[in-house]
């Protein structure tokens, strides 16, 4: 009796037992819940803006802005906020992220740079947090792209700076011809305005010999500039002359407004424009970093268009007025701009005309105008333009007016020409899997090798396995020893690969560098190949101001990580194939100091010398110095040194050809320059020969013709890209030099 009292007593206090510890799970559980997740989603807000006014993105790639603003609330969040794009199975996902410190009632604005292609499915923007049980998602949103199927693309596109959403809009979709010569009176304009919009291009091209620059031009097609390259359509002023086009001629405006907060603060993220206009918007509050960004990215082949309503004063509290081809010196009425009118047609409306006074900088050029009254302005920086207009084209008699089409057109032919090279640094270059896997010495096993192993392999496991168990009188154990001598020979070849392989970083980049010493300015692009010594997750670090994405064909394992901090760029790589990893770097550099000193080299003549000097600490080997007289042999200098230099005729070759020749057939040399050229002539040329320099139609009499100022072109051995490993890294690094002088 006793002992059915107690297992009743038991009976009853287990089940007492387990509705307490349900009950406890019950009122527990949301509170461990808040504990793991952190803030309630409903605490945090997230508004995303990607591109510019929109994001389309094309099939080759390119970087892209997100301007992410974060409200929180709630709790206070530690965490990252990233951008990740997830690729189709085979091809690279990437994440982009930075840290980030959200206090209750804090609202922050944050930027970054992701790249993204059309391959990839809609980016994600990811508020993660860190907590002691590992990161948890508090908020995503998802971002709709546009993908382009052009290749590269029929749209100039361009960023106007305004307070009004209608700025510009009238030149929406008009044409733009690349081919087109500009600032060139159509006798159509002056007999009948109606007709100015709709002037044809071969009237603009048997009128090239007319005065593109009223009153002191000094463009190609002005009175007393060299003659235009013979290879060419026509003169075509700007400055990217020689790009060999790809696809139709003829593009269309897609112009965009954004207020000065859109302005990027990464260079980078100007991948997706062709052209940014200035107008009338308040510029006091862009802070050093998007006046950085914006020179960098006229300095790497962008054009800036700075219209006469523009916030001059701002734009010298920016760091923007350095890059102004004139001063500007408050505005004025006139009765008419018979400049204009005479190249684009009469004004639909009468009255006066406001335009903005300016004096021209040294080495600017005056495209429409004169000294005293210039109306267009134009100088080079870098790779890129900044053009000023003296007008406010929101103003009247200029919106609406028929010849405004026109106008435009001329205005914006740099851009239209450099999208037509518009082709990321290598990306259609085959012999990445050529001349870089040299480099860092990813060879294959011989096939001798290989068959001496199965040779092996196979006398092993056949003929020996059964004498040797004949011989001991136990052939009934080659159900044994035939997985025990497989087993050995895998683990022998694993042993024998990972010994081969060794255990350092081996890298191996090439990289072209072109470098403006009168600007300070230095441009590096290049691949960079990696081959890790093991398959795990690897941290590489780069500069702050490198922009480093994925170029293998092949997706190397999870998702690439990519972290900016406030000193450097971080990337964790996972790897889960033996397949080396291909990088595309790109770096822009202020405050560059001279790689060489050439003397002589602006007044030099044929049978003349000059005289240069290597700055550097590390060897320019095969150099040649470029002037407007002609050209000297290679040579090569060491670091320090100096080397006196005869200058001869320029032979009637392409500089590609010529330079090609003089270079050891089959040599690294010729290799790497062979990789390097293709990227020149889509990169432009804001001193002309940057982007002719390697192209395979432009003779080097034509180059010499319209340089501006000499050059050096060499190859070096510096170690660029710079970038940090976790352990010993074996590196083999090769440039190719442009130095404009």
């Amino acid at each position: 009796m006793v002992k059915a009292e107690n297992r009743k007593s038991a009976f009853w206090g287990f089940r007492l037992a387990l509705v307490a510890a349900l009950a406890g799970i019950m009122l527990c559980g949301p509170f461990r819940g808040w504990a793991e997740t952190g803030p309630n989603t409903t605490s945090v807000d997230i508004e995303v803006k990607a591109g510019f006014g929109g994001l389309a993105v094309s099939r080759l790639g390119g970087w892209v802005p997100f301007r992410i603003i974060l409200t929180n609330q709630g709790p206070p969040i530690a965490g990252r906020l990233a951008v990740f794009a997830e690729a189709p199975s085979q091809q690279q996902s990437r994440e982009f992220s930075e840290e980030v410190q959200l206090p209750t009632g804090s609202r922050k604005l944050f930027e970054i740079e992701a790249y993204l292609t059309s391959t990839q499915l809609e980016p994600v923007v990811r508020l993660i947090q860190h907590s002691s049980s590992g990161d948890k998602v508090v908020m995503e949103s998802p971002v709709k792209i546009e993908r382009e199927a052009g290749f590269p693309g029929d749209l100039v596109e361009i960023a106007v700076v305004d307070v009004d959403d209608t700025a510009l809009s009238s030149i929406n979709s008009i044409p733009l011809d690349a081919t087109r010569v500009p600032f060139v009176a159509n006798p159509s304009n002056a007999a009948n305005s109606s007709n100015a919009a709709n002037s044809s291009n071969a009237a603009n091209s048997s009128n090239a010999t007319g005065g593109s620059a009223a009153g002191g031009g000094a463009g190609p097609s002005a009175t007393g500039a060299p003659p235009p390259i013979t290879t060419q359509p026509g003169p075509r002023h700007g400055g990217r002359s020689g790009i060999t086009f790809r696809g139709a001629t003829v593009l269309k405006a897609k112009p965009v407004v954004i207020g000065p907060s859109d302005l990027p603060k990464g260079f980078g993220s100007y991948d997706l424009l062709d052209a940014v206009v200035l107008g009338e918007a308040p510029l006091s509050q862009l802070d050093p970093e998007q006046g950085k960004a914006l020179r960098l990215w006229v300095a790497s082949g962008g054009l800036l268009i700075v219209t006469g309503s523009a916030d001059f004063s701002a734009m010298r509290s920016a760091g923007l007025d350095a890059l102004m081809p004139a001063d500007a010196s408050g505005t004025e009425r006139a009765t008419g701009i018979p400049e204009l009118t005479a190249l684009y047609g009469a004004f639909e409306s009468s009255g006066p005309v406001l335009i903005t006074r300016a004096r021209p900088r040294p080495g600017s050029k005056v495209l429409v105008g004169a000294a005293d009254r210039p109306l267009i302005v134009e100088r080079s920086f870098g790779k890129g333009w900044v053009r000023f207009i003296a007008i406010d084209p929101k103003q009247s008699p200029f919106r609406g007016w028929a010849g405004s089409a026109n106008l435009w057109q001329d205005i914006l032919l740099p851009a239209s020409q450099f999208r037509q090279g518009r082709f990321p640094f290598a990306n259609l270059n085959s012999q990445v899997s050529g001349t870089l896997y040299d480099m860092a010495k990813v060879k294959p096993p011989s096939a001798g090798h290989l068959l001496l192993f199965l040779l092996a392999y196979l006398l092993v496991v056949g003929p020996l396995n059964y004498v040797g168990l004949r011989w001991a009188r136990k052939t009934d154990l080659a159900w044994l020893t035939i997985p025990v001598v497989v087993v050995v020979f895998t683990g022998f070849s694993i042993v024998a690969a990972q010994t081969s392989r060794g255990s350092d970083l081996v890298a191996a980049s090439i990289s072209g560098v072109e470098i403006y010493q009168q600007e300070g300015l230095a441009r590096t692009t290049g691949d960079l190949l990696l081959v890790f010594p093991s398959k795990s997750l690897h941290q590489v670090s780069f500069d702050r101001d490198a922009l480093v994405n994925d170029a293998s064909l092949m997706a190397g394992g999870d998702a690439i990580q990519t972290s900016y901090k406030s000193n450097d760029t971080s990337l964790a790589i996972p790897t889960d194939k033996w397949a080396p990893l291909s990088f595309r770097v790109r770096q822009l550099q202020e405050g560059r100091r001279p790689v060489v000193s050439v003397e002589g080299g602006d007044t030099v003549t044929v049978g003349g010398y000059v005289r240069v000097r290597n700055l550097t600490n590390f060897p320019i080997t095969r150099a040649v110095v470029i002037t407007r007289a002609g050209l000297t042999d290679l040579f090569d200098l060491e670091p320090g040194d100096e080397q006196q230099c005869q200058i001869k005729t320029a032979p009637p070759q392409t500089f590609s050809g010529w330079y090609s020749s003089q270079l050891s057939p089959g040599s690294l040399d010729a290799q790497v320059v062979s990789y390097l050229a293709p990227s020149y002539p889509y990169s432009g040329g804001a001193t002309t020969i940057g982007g002719d320099l390697f192209s395979g139609t432009t003779t080097i009499p034509d180059l010499i013709a319209h340089l501006d100022r000499p050059v050096l072109v060499g190859l070096g051995e510096n170690e660029a890209p710079r970038f940090g490993y976790e352990s010993a890294v074996k590196r083999s690094f090769r440039q190719l030099f442009v130095v404009h002088l």
